[in-house]
């Protein structure tokens, strides 16, 4: 590590604004350009991470996460940018799906939600639980992991799929009981 960074990660710590300032005013033109011609990103948004990148690297500095650099500061903040760039990106996906689950939902008859919420109730503990919070409270698998003192996320997971497979065959065999009483 050459003694450049050496002074940028120490002016940091002691809370540095001129050294952070520098660090932001160097790299943003290319790191902007960067996340454009390298990854498709747009303008707007590759700003707006560039803001997260500089901030994400002073608070690792500030908290002790990052005392010495292995690479430059260019190769870390880069570094940083395309892991925030692909959240985004997941993020998006992730909202785009709810969007068409939305529709698909909004599509749904009313018979078919009152079975579903019928068989969510006869389903029992810890499953209803589960999926509820999962689908309707949107945990992520680390909360329920968290939350149910589950081993790992893969426990979680594999529990989740269980308790949908229960879900969708009480629906299926509740579905039955309808249609054939009609």
């Amino acid at each position: 590590m050459s003694s450049e960074y050496s002074t940028i990660i120490n002016e940091l710590k002691q809370g540095g604004s001129r050294a952070l300032e520098a660090v932001y005013v160097r790299y943003r033109p290319e790191f902007i350009q960067w996340l454009q011609g390298r990854l498709g990103c747009e303008a707007e948004l590759a700003k707006d991470i560039y803001q997260q990148t500089i901030l994400t690297f002073y608070e690792n500095v500030q908290s002790g996460k990052l005392v010495t650099l292995t690479s430059q500061v260019k190769t870390y903040l880069f570094s940083i940018g395309r892991n925030k760039y692909y959240e985004a990106v997941r993020e998006k996906a992730k909202q785009e799906k709810a969007k068409d689950w939305q529709v698909e939902h909004d599509s749904v008859p009313e018979s078919l939600l009152q079975l579903v919420e019928t068989c969510l109730e006869k389903l029992g503990e810890p499953c209803r639980t589960l999926l509820m919070q999962f689908y309707f409270h949107k945990r992520s698998m680390e909360q329920l992991t968290e939350l149910f003192a589950y081993k790992n996320v893969d426990t979680a997971k594999n529990q989740k799929y269980k308790c949908l497979e229960r879900l969708r065959k009480l629906v299926k065999s509740n579905g039955q009981l309808i249609a054939d009483n009609e």
